[in-house]
């Protein structure tokens, strides 16, 4: 609702739907009793709030004071939660195997990334090795049964697999056919040799492209364009980097398959019963999406405009 139900009026809140209502749903509560116009306000407050500390550590006379301000703001911010501990039931570790096959993971990808190789699957090969030594584990070291270690393998998302198979094959042949080229050529002619401009479309563009395409390929497409953008006109290329990086990375909420983590979470609620369709998604993506950009947008242009 535009103005929301009133102070006091929330019946998520009121008849106890939401847990941790006064914690980790606040902005739930807040945003149906007081509307969108209350949530823009509110976010516009905070975004005023922050904006007045980074003024400050800008204005510090040396880094250390910069750090020193900025450590303190959040020092004191998160403070208050010591006094809101909730106890969880600790659960005991049967295995450390697979928290040490999700570091081999992380860190091998890590590792993988440096090595200049002309085999374009170590990657996947490494993931799928890891995940195939993980089911043998699961299988011979739990004495797990063939039913039992089938089951895992079909309990999988599937379907958000296959689906995120399929975009990237769209993704790669998008980039093949140099349409995303072609897109940074017409921006550099657009843009001419205004700053402001230059900023807003590609803040914009960024935007709609990542709310449809994967980010990675337009964002390796658009960087060294952001970057002659800002030689020509003669400005620090962090303002233009950062408008691709924030409309890149923030415009992937504006559509359910604009992230794999949205795809993902769709699967999750198709698979709990709770399916969503893409105009439902757009009431919650939209919004979220322009306040979130126009954030961290103010705050990029003070910092490097």
């Amino acid at each position: 609702e535009l103005w929301g139900k009133g102070f006091g009026g929330g019946t998520q809140s009121q008849l106890r739907f939401l847990p941790e209502r006064h914690s980790d749903f606040a902005v739930a509560v807040f945003g149906e009793e007081w509307g969108f116009v209350g949530c823009v306000a509110l976010v516009t407050a905070f975004c005023f709030f922050l904006l007045s500390i980074f003024a400050t550590a800008v204005q510090a006379k040396d880094r250390f004071g910069s750090m020193l301000v900025v450590g303190v703001f959040f020092y004191f911010f998160f403070a208050k939660n010591r006094k809101n501990k909730v106890l969880v039931e600790s659960e005991k570790v049967i295995s450390w195997v697979p928290f040490v096959c999700l570091l081999l993971m992380i860190f091998g990808l890590a590792g993988v990334s440096f090595v200049n190789t002309r085999f374009e699957y170590l990657s996947g090969t490494l993931v799928l090795s890891i995940g195939i030594l993980s089911l043998l584990w699961f299988k011979l070291f739990q004495k797990k049964t063939n039913a039992e270690t089938a089951k895992v393998v079909k309990e999988l998302d599937w379907e958000t697999i296959f689906f995120l198979l399929g975009i990237f094959v769209v993704i790669g042949a998008i980039k093949e056919t140099g349409l995303l080229n072609d897109l940074a050529d017409l921006l550099v002619n657009v843009t001419g040799g205004s700053k402001v401009a230059g900023f807003f479309v590609i803040l914009f563009i960024s935007v709609i492209v990542s709310g449809f395409v994967d980010n990675v390929p337009y964002i390796i497409a658009m960087l060294p364009v952001a970057g002659g953008m800002a030689a020509q006109i003669g400005i620090n290329s962090e303002l233009f980097m950062f408008a691709l990086l924030v409309g890149s990375c923030l415009g992937g909420n504006l559509t359910p398959f604009g992230a794999s983590a949205n795809i993902v979470a769709m699967g999750i609620l198709k698979k709990e019963n709770y399916p969503m369709k893409f105009s439902g998604w757009l009431k919650i993506g939209v919004p979220f999406t322009l306040i979130t950009t126009a954030a961290a947008s103010a705050l990029l242009w003070f910092i490097w405009a």
